[in-house]
């Protein structure tokens, strides 16, 4: 009987379940040099952690930082954030893309309130710029 009642017990304590945090991002995108294009990317995350959210956009190799969700637009004029957190959305806009901007980037998520297993997802996307056609 003392074991039955320890059993229920802890079944009725809080369980700290860890939240699977997963990233979605197409391996490429393609735009004409000169045109906007949005990198769409989204995560599973369900709202009760929305605000243990960072989402940091960044430049590969090098990892230079396009957007931090703390900072804001690191880049203003190139990019700007296109996502809406609450919604799971982290896409990132790229302006006026030139046929030199760096072509691979890197979207990172990290989730503070996730436990201590799969709080970060990280996912790379490379951009593929064609010249734009000449003008007459």
């Amino acid at each position: 009987m003392k074991w039955v009642l320890v059993a229920a017990f802890i079944s009725l304590l809080p369980v700290a379940s860890a939240v699977k945090l997963q990233l979605s991002l197409s391996e490429s995108v393609d735009v004409t040099e000169g045109e906007n294009v949005t990198l769409p990317c989204s995560f599973s995350s369900p709202s009760t952690v929305s605000s243990g959210l960072y989402i940091t956009w960044l430049t590969m190799p090098t990892g230079y930082i396009i957007y931090d969700s703390l900072l804001g637009n690191l880049r203003l004029g190139i990019a700007e954030f296109a996502g809406d957190r609450e919604k799971g959305n982290c896409s990132l806009r790229l302006l006026n893309v030139a046929k030199t901007l760096c072509a691979v980037f890197k979207c990172d998520v990290l989730c503070t309130n996730c436990g201590t297993n799969n709080w970060k997802a990280e996912r790379k996307v490379k951009l593929n710029v064609t010249a734009a056609a000449p003008r007459s």
